[in-house]
């Protein structure tokens, strides 16, 4: 209990000084006063990592405060060293795998920031996220496993006969992808949390499909199936739109931002992620990270 009260302290203390350097950094404070907060702070982490040696804590604190302060390079040691130090963390996977998009994409990720926003609060939005899809994504398997033909979907469409499966599933989320006619073009649907407060609107309760996830698996499937008609049906003018685009664009934002609309506006296709599919799936365009 005690080892654990002296954790939580040490943590705390990292906090407030992460918050007080970020503070600095977002208001253009005095770099003096913001050296002596960063000295500070390495104090502290120092004295974490020894005394609380299997606490991931410091070495997720110190990453995200390099990032903020846009020294990748020291980051990257520090996480290199998480890494080895923490195999099995889903956190420490997290960080690696987020922290390796930012890197690539440095440039693109800086001028995307909103105003009083630093890499850091990006690459810390992309942890939380990525570790509770995983957490989510072992649910869903374990459920897969234990009731398979919940997972399998199939419709009528204009007396074609169209089949799908549900290849991710949460009581907030769900992701459908077709198989037949089509193979390999998914899509999904995020239900905001407002919108939960009545179970009815739950996809997913106790390990199960509900009504309302079947109906939306359904839904997603005739969704899937217009698009991957459309889209086969007018490939070489799309290919040509997309080069267009592709060439004119400033960045792959406002690539993606155009391209969204076109299809959108001229065929009807909705869904940032089913667009990438088709991408793939009629034109042979591995997706961007």
């Amino acid at each position: 209990m005690e080892e654990r009260r002296n954790a939580d302290k040490l943590y705390s203390e990292l906090e407030e000084i992460h918050n007080k350097i970020y503070k600095n950094l977002i208001e253009g404070g005095n770099e003096k006063e913001r050296e002596r907060l960063i000295e500070r702070f390495h104090r502290v982490k120092e004295e974490f990592m020894e005394k609380h040696p299997d606490n991931t804590a410091p070495y997720e604190k110190a990453i995200l405060l390099h990032v903020d302060l846009e020294e990748l390079d020291r980051a990257e040691e520090v996480l290199k060293h998480a890494v080895s130090r923490f195999p099995a963390s889903d956190v420490i996977k997290a960080f690696q795998v987020c922290f390796k998009v930012i890197k690539e994409n440095y440039e693109e990720e800086k001028r995307h920031l909103d105003e009083g926003e630093t890499l850091g609060d990006e690459l810390y939005f992309r942890v939380e996220l990525t570790v509770q899809y995983w957490k989510r994504l072992r649910e869903y398997e374990k459920c897969k496993k234990e009731f398979p033909s919940d997972f399998l979907v199939e419709t009528e469409i204009d007396g074609i006969t169209v089949k799908g499966e549900i290849v991710f599933l949460a009581p907030n989320d769900i992701t459908v992808e077709i198989k037949t006619p089509y193979e390999g073009v998914s899509s999904g649907l995020h239900v905001p949390h407002f919108a939960m407060a009545s179970k009815e609107q739950w996809l997913m309760i106790d390990g199960k499909i509900t009504e309302k996830g079947r109906k939306v698996a359904l839904n997603t499937l005739e969704e899937i199936y217009r698009a991957c008609e459309v889209f086969s049906k007018n490939v070489d003018e799309i290919r040509v739109k997309r080069e267009e685009l592709l060439k004119l664009a400033k960045d792959k934002y406002d690539f993606e931002s155009k391209y969204h609309d076109y299809l959108s506006e001229k065929f009807n296709i909705w869904g940032v992620n089913m667009k990438k599919k088709l991408d793939e799936r009629f034109l042979n365009i591995k997706p961007n990270p």
